[in-house]
């Protein structure tokens, strides 16, 4: 006879209620039903990312690369937020006309100065990471010129202007955003080299010993004698090259092996000259690869009027993850190109998705003996001896303003009169890529204000925006005036490295996961409940031929199949699905065929095939119902297995590029270098998703296992 439905309502009951009693299950239960919530509801919570997640403009006033806000309350550190300001806290105008020609504008022509100040009550340890301004502008008469100045006022009564901007306007509209730290970070530091706060006392002398000095010549022996005392060796040997490398020396080139121990001791021989769109020349950087008349790196170099030698060649240098153009010359004894004059270096910043480009300024020069000029400066003496070759920086003084100065290669040392006395302050000089541009802008005027790491100076700050028009009936459109203050704290999970809110993605990463597993888990239940039973009781030849299919599928490398096809085939997460369902159910189906082998004893099973029943129908009727609960706990635990392969693919770079998953999150996390700038957030919360996800769906199966199975019931 079949088995009734109220038969299968009664089982299913009696299941509910023994699974009740298994906490480890209800606890799965419970995080597979959260997870289901979040993902349904993905298009609410975080709507409009499918399809622009990768859209640089979705996310350009998120801070990048900042921690979630609660990890505020972790930390002793106090973080500042997120704050948008759609209004301006003061606008006032003036009427100017001091600078106006009148026999340019006529007498009666005047313009008007229009202040928008935004107060800023910084009272934290860590500041914004950046400043956005909109200036959304609509003239109603004709404006022949503008000038937009920003000013940053400090609370220690210092200004630095981040924007200076003059041009014509046509009549109408104009609208720009102005990111007011990331496109000044040279000001930025300028400024804060000019306040001259960053030196270190060193010592003091009396003042007979600026007597003897000249400007532009060289320190006195007294001098000398005097800095020795202090143990300050002005005279002493930077580094030293064998005497073979004397055929080298060339003049008008920077051989490698001087570049390589300029970077050791920090000694900067470049300047910035142009930047490269990160995305559009990335592909090209490429190792050894020869800069030909077409190659695009090269077109845009010559575009903006820089010029490179007709043999250069890319160099990348593992050590210090610097890309050097440099010429090349073919070495006459050995064939091979040997690279002799660094020409520019590229940073790669993915934070803000550019490539800096810096013009070496260094080069040898002959003139009565060998220097390295930079600049076009006589920096460094080259003295060739009977043993080697030896490099000490060239002294020279200089005085302006009242201060002499004491140029020592790298290093420059400030002579001070004071009272009856001398005071020598070394000025240090840091790298650009150490300074935190934030930070300074926010630090106090000491001498950390250029380190990684300054002082906080809290207080009130003033972002001053001035804009002088000749229109003087001009409004402000909706956005304009809107300032972004971007914290140092973002969202439920923090952002990545192009700003991108990853508790967002981690939302659609919950659905896609849970969308993945059920559908696969589903069908290969299906398909291995149906193969699996079949095989148990058509049993004879045909189980025999059904079960060497079951092995030679089983024998498949699933991640080696998987990478090849979404390889050859395009990535997508429906071919994904199919290709995982052809592999996944050889298991279940095993599995399945040995408890079949069971079921087909009973009597139940003799007893409909003895009235007749087609095997078809005894199957699916009689057999299939009672293997149903197995089948149900062996598919949760393939959940955790299908969310992990489908991680796998993505950071290998094979997931679906139109989908947002955990796995194409920590691809991108592994591509960001998050591990290795601290960046815990980017890859911690997605792994704990797909830790979650997989401990649920486990709990959930071994508890409906321990219920259907007598020999797993506790007693």
């Amino acid at each position: 006879m079949a088995i009734r439905w109220e038969d299968i309502k009664e089982k299913t009951k009696e299941l509910l209620n023994e699974f009740r009693g298994q906490k480890i299950g209800v606890i799965g239960l419970g995080i597979i039903v959260a997870l289901l919530i979040i993902g349904i509801l993905a298009p609410v919570i975080a709507p409009g990312i499918i399809g622009h997640w990768e859209d640089t403009d979705q996310w350009r006033d998120n801070p990048r690369s900042v921690p979630p806000t609660w990890w505020d309350y972790f930390t002793r550190d106090d973080f500042s937020p997120q704050d948008e300001r759609f209004e301006p806290d003061e606008v006032r105008t003036e009427e100017v006309r001091s600078y106006l020609d009148p026999d340019e504008w006529g007498p009666n022509h005047h313009w008007e100065d229009v202040y928008v100040n935004y107060t800023y009550d910084y009272k934290y340890d860590i500041p914004p990471t950046n400043l956005a301004l909109y200036v959304d502008l609509e003239f109603y008469n004709q404006s022949e010129a503008y000038s937009l100045v920003v000013d940053f006022i400090r609370p220690d009564g210092r200004t630095v202007r981040l924007e200076d901007t003059r041009a014509d306007v046509e009549r109408g509209y104009f609208e720009n955003r102005f990111s007011l730290i990331g496109r000044n970070r040279d000001t930025i530091y300028n400024w804060a080299d000019d306040l001259g706060v960053t030196g270190e006392h060193v010592f003091d002398m009396d003042l007979e010993y600026l007597d003897d000095l000249e400007d532009g010549g060289r320190p006195s022996s007294a001098l000398n004698e005097r800095f020795a005392e202090e143990g300050i060796e002005l005279e002493e040997l930077l580094f030293s090259l064998d005497l073979e490398f004397e055929e080298e020396l060339e003049e008008g080139t920077f051989p490698e092996e001087i570049r390589e121990e300029f970077d050791d001791l920090e000694i900067e021989y470049f300047e910035e000259a142009h930047t490269l769109d990160y995305e559009e020349f990335e592909p090209y950087l490429i190792d050894g690869d020869f800069l030909d008349e077409n190659h695009p790196i090269r077109e845009e170099f010559e575009a903006n009027g820089l010029e490179i030698s007709e043999n250069a060649t890319l160099y990348y240098d593992d050590i210090d993850d610097i890309w050097w153009i440099a010429s090349a010359y073919e070495d006459e004894d050995t064939g091979e190109f040997v690279r002799k004059h660094m020409e520019y270096r590229l940073d790669v910043i993915d934070v803000d998705e550019i490539i800096e480009v810096y013009e070496v300024n260094a080069e040898l020069e002959y003139d009565d003996g060998w220097y390295i000029t930079i600049d076009g400066r006589k920096s460094y003496r080259v003295v060739i001896t009977e043993q080697q070759i030896e490099i000490y920086p060239r002294l020279i003084t200089r005085y302006s303003d009242g201060v002499w100065s004491l140029r020592v290669g790298p290093d420059m040392y400030r002579m001070i009169e004071e009272d009856d006395k001398v005071g020598v302050y070394l000025e240090e000089t840091i790298p650009r890529e150490r300074v935190n541009y934030a930070k300074t802008l926010f630090g106090k005027a000491d001498s950390n204000l250029l380190s990684p790491n300054p002082t906080p100076l809290n207080g009130e700050y003033t972002i001053q925006v001035n804009f002088i028009s000749d229109d003087v009936e001009f409004d402000f459109g909706e956005d304009s005036g809107r300032l972004i203050i971007m914290g140092s704290m973002y969202g439920s999970m923090g952002t990545d490295n192009r700003g991108r809110d990853i508790g967002l993605g981690w939302v659609w990463g919950a659905r896609y996961a849970l969308l993945l597993g059920a559908i696969i888990a589903g069908s290969t239940i299906a398909i291995g409940t149906l193969f699996g039973m079949t095989s148990a009781y058509l049993g004879g030849w045909k189980d025999e031929f059904m079960q060497r299919i079951n092995e030679i599928v089983i024998g498949i490398p699933i991640l080696p199949i998987l990478i090849i096809m979404m390889f050859i085939w395009r990535q997508s997460f429906w071919i994904m699905v199919g290709l995982m369902t052809i592999l996944y159910w050889r298991g279940i189906a095993k599995t399945i065929r040995a408890r079949g082998l069971q079921i087909r004893q009973e009597t139940y099973v003799e007893a409909a095939s003895s009235l007749g029943a087609g095997s078809g129908r005894i199957i699916t009727t009689h057999m299939v119902p009672q293997i149903l609960p197995y089948s149900m706990a062996e598919g949760a635990l393939l959940v955790p297995a299908v969310v992990i392969m489908e991680a796998s693919l993505s950071v290998l770079g094979l997931g679906d590029p139109q989908l947002v998953t955990w796995g194409k999150l920590l691809s991108q996390a592994q591509g960001g270098g998050a591990t290795v700038r601290g960046l815990w957030w980017w890859v911690l919360l997605p792994g704990i998703g797909i830790t979650l996800l997989g401990f649920g769906f486990i709990a959930v199966g071994m508890a409906i296992e321990r219920v259907v199975n007598p020999k797993m019931k506790q007693r």
